[in-house]
Parts: structure tokens; sequence; C-alpha cells
């Protein structure tokens, strides 16, 4: 992107300058924030899942695109507009560890509008209302998932650590990873089985 830089000394214009771009910021962020409830609506009476990390990657792939701005650098800002514009839909439970790697991870993947789950251990997860888990790879979640049934949908790095975000849902962009939106898990706890 070109960047067609006015040499001024009048800060008051480009601060005006500033508050209008600003204005028309928050007006698109609205608009937005229409179109996601929308969706919202859509995907509540098709029982669809409310976050597709797929989506998001390609969001921040297109917009790099069209900017000229790494999708890395793209992510670290929309995350929080995806996230604010995502609670219209409903806040993501996501269990965690009681670690600041994975508190980190949590807020850096969903943003802030998200409400980490922290677990001592996977299986105490009540899988009805969390479907998401964000780990380091290890015995117990390896262990979890074949149980359950889940995916890796996502990844991300914090602190020199690679956190995994699993699930019960599939990442279509994933290799061998087909689409699940139904959500079914089985779970055995305590001899009972529940779906």
């Amino acid at each position: 992107m070109k960047w067609g830089i006015k040499i001024t000394t009048n800060i008051n214009k480009l601060r005006e300058e500033i508050d209008n771009i600003d204005e028309q910021i928050i007006e698109l962020v609205l608009k937005r924030m229409k179109v996601v409830h929308e969706v919202g609506v859509t995907k509540s009476k098709d029982n669809t899942r409310i976050y597709v990390p797929e989506r998001e990657i390609s969001i921040y792939n297109r917009l790099s695109n069209i900017s000229g701005i790494s999708s890395e650098d793209i992510a670290h800002f929309y995350t929080e507009i995806i996230s604010f514009c995502r609670k219209l839909e409903g806040i993501l439970n996501v269990g965690i560890k009681d670690d600041k790697h994975s508190l980190l991870g949590v807020k850096k993947l969903f943003g802030e509008h998200v409400n980490p789950i922290i677990i001592q251990n996977f299986n105490s997860l009540d899988l009805n209302s969390t479907k998401y888990i964000l780990s380091i790879i290890d015995d117990e979640v390896l262990e979890f998932i074949k149980i359950n049934d889940w995916s890796i949908i996502n990844k991300v790095n914090v602190l020199n650590e690679t956190l995994y975000l699993f699930s019960c849902y599939k990442n279509t962009t994933l290799k061998n990873n087909n689409s699940n939106n139904n959500c079914k898990t089985k779970i055995t706890v305590e001899g009972e089985q529940n779906d």
C-alpha cells in the first residue's frame, strides 16, 4: 500500500482527519455487527458452529492481499474486531490448563470475548457447554481427543510454546479432516455414555 503523506505543520487539521476516519471505522464496525448478528440468527437455526477458524484465516489473508499488511499483523488487531462481533452469536467456552501460556493463547486466538474454563484435567470438562480445548500436545490431551473423537482445528504460538486448539468440530482446511457441524461426541464418564 502506498501512503500519500502530506507534510503539514497544522497538527489540529491532521487530528480532525483522524477523527473523521475513526468515525468511519466505527460506522463500519456497527454495520459489520449487524450483518454478523444476521449470520448468528441463521447459524442458530441451523445449529451451526460459531467459531470457524478457516473463515477467519481467509479474512486475514484477503485483507492482507488488499492492504499489503502481513496476515499476521492483520490478525493482531482484527481478532478483536471479530471477537467483539462474535459475542453477538455467543461467548465461547474454551477449556485450558491453569498456566500463563494457555491464558495468553486463548486471548490471542479468540480475543477478549471468550470464556476460558480453567481445569485440572480435560476429562472434567462439561462437553455440552465446552466444545474447545487449548493445550500443548501431551499424553492427557491425546487420550482425551482419541476417546472423544476430537481434532486439531487451529494452533497459536505463545512465548515460544505452540498450543493447539482441539474441538469436536472439524477444520475443513486441514488435510483429512472432514466437516462435522453437529459436534456429537461420545463421552464415557464413570461408565455412563452421553451424546
